[in-house]
C-alpha cells in the first residue's frame, strides 16, 4: 500500500517537473516571453458544501449535518502548475435521543497542482498537499458532557475534472482522495491517536474515537466535490 502512494506522488511531481523544464528551455533558447490567453497568474480555489442526513429506525431518529468551506489561493509557475495554500473549517454534528457529538476542526497547508485543459472548454487536475488540522470535539451522553481537542496530519493526492466556463472562472469536480491522515483526540484523561490510510471517492473521510464512546466517524464533503478557481 505504501508503495502504490509512494508512486503516485512520483508521477505527480514527474510531471510538474517535467513541465517546469520544459517551459524554462523554451524561454532560454527562444528568449521569448510567452503571453497567455488567460487573464492573469493569480489562482483562487474556492470549495463549500453542506449536508444533511436523517435516518428514523424503530422510531429512533438519527440526524447528522455538517458544512465545510476551503480557500486555496496560489500562483500559477507556468500554464500548467499551481502552487499555492489552503485554508478551511468545517464543522458536523451527530444527534440522536441518546447522545449528541460536535466537531470544528480548521485546516491549513499547501498544494501543487498539475492541470490540464484542451481546447480551451475541459480537462483534468490533480492535486498534491500537506494539512494540518486542529479543533474541538464535543461529545454528549445522557448527563455526561466530554470536550477534546483534536490535531491531525494529513498527506493526499486529490483527482479532479475542469469544465471551463471563462477564461478566469473554472467549474471543478473532485472525484476522490488517496492518502494518508493521522489525528489525535486528547483530554486530561484520554490521549487517543487514530491513523489511516486514505483511497476512497468520498473526498475525506476523518475517524475519531475515545475510550468513552464508540470510533466518531464524520463524512465531511460528499461524494462528488464540486467548487470553483479562479484567474486573476
Amino acid at each position: 500500500m505504501k508503495i502504490y502512494y509512494t508512486a503516485c506522488f512520483v508521477v505527480v511531481i514527474i510531471l510538474m517537473v517535467t513541465d517546469l523544464s520544459a517551459q524554462n528551455k523554451v524561454d532560454s533558447t527562444q528568449n521569448i516571453k510567452t503571453t497567455k490567453s488567460e487573464s492573469g497568474k493569480i489562482f483562487l480555489g474556492l470549495n463549500m458544501n453542506i449536508m444533511s442526513i436523517e435516518n428514523e429506525n424503530d422510531g429512533d431518529n438519527t440526524k447528522s449535518s455538517s458544512y465545510s468551506l476551503l480557500l486555496k489561493p496560489g500562483y500559477y509557475l507556468n500554464e500548467h502548475v499551481v502552487l499555492g495554500a489552503k485554508l478551511g473549517y468545517a464543522k458536523a454534528k451527530d444527534k440522536d435521543r441518546y447522545y449528541e457529538n460536535n466537531m470544528g476542526v480548521a485546516d491549513a497547508g499547501i498544494f501543487i497542482r498539475y492541470e490540464k485543459v484542451w481546447k480551451n472548454i475541459a480537462g483534468f487536475y490533480i492535486d498534491a498537499d500537506v494539512t494540518g488540522s486542529f479543533g474541538k470535539l464535543n461529545e454528549k451522553a445522557s448527563n455526561n458532557e466530554t470536550e477534546y481537542d483534536i490535531t491531525g496530519f494529513e498527506i493526499g493526492i486529490a483527482p479532479g475534472a475542469i469544465i471551463r466556463l471563462s477564461n478566469c472562472i473554472n467549474l471543478q469536480i473532485g472525484f476522490g482522495r488517496f492518502g494518508y491522515a493521522t489525528y489525535k483526540q486528547k483530554n486530561e484523561d484520554i490521549d487517543y491517536t487514530t491513523s489511516m490510510f486514505i483511497l476512497s471517492f468520498n473526498s475525506k473521510a476523518m475517524s475519531l474515537g475515545s475510550n468513552t464512546s464508540s470510533i466518531y466517524s464524520i463524512l465531511f464533503n460528499p461524494a462528488l466535490n464540486i467548487g470553483a478557481n479562479f484567474r486573476f
